[in-house]
């Protein structure tokens, strides 16, 4: 889409959401490098940075670190917030440059607010049964 906008002359921004785990995968980085290459300053990407994935914790699977400097060696604006604090996440926003594609790095807390399974990446992917969901409602509430 990114591409397609440059040659058509469309002004729009293009937003993409990752989990870090996800970023073990080789086309992510081909992407990256792609964006960079051809000044796709119109791409904003999320990384859902709450280092849990579904068969254990990311540095454990497969370390990512540092992911700033990897985004930053393939061009990217780097940004870091809270992204379980919306003030935080919306302030990245506010000051994003476009001269390069943005990366937010949104570090958050998988599971924040309930805290049977915060962090936990036994329930990465793992839906609760209804007397699990009723327990973790009232936790948030």
């Amino acid at each position: 889409m990114a591409i397609a906008d440059k040659i058509d002359n469309i002004s729009r921004k293009i937003v993409c959401i990752c989990g870090d785990g996800e970023l073990q995968e080789g086309q992510i980085w081909e992407a990256a490098m792609s964006a960079s290459h051809h000044n796709l300053n119109s791409i904003i990407c999320i990384i859902d940075r709450n280092n849990v994935q579904i068969d254990g914790h990311t540095k454990d699977v497969m370390d990512i670190n540092p992911l700033d400097k990897k985004w930053e060696s393939f061009g990217w604006n780097i940004n870091i917030c809270n992204g379980n604090d919306f003030e935080s996440l919306h302030g990245c926003f506010i000051n994003l440059e476009y001269d390069k594609p943005n990366v937010i790095l949104a570090n958050t807390k998988m599971g924040k607010g309930v805290p049977e399974i915060e962090n936990d990446y036994n329930w990465h992917g793992k839906a609760p049964n209804d007397v699990e969901l009723d327990r973790f409602l009232q936790s948030l509430y």
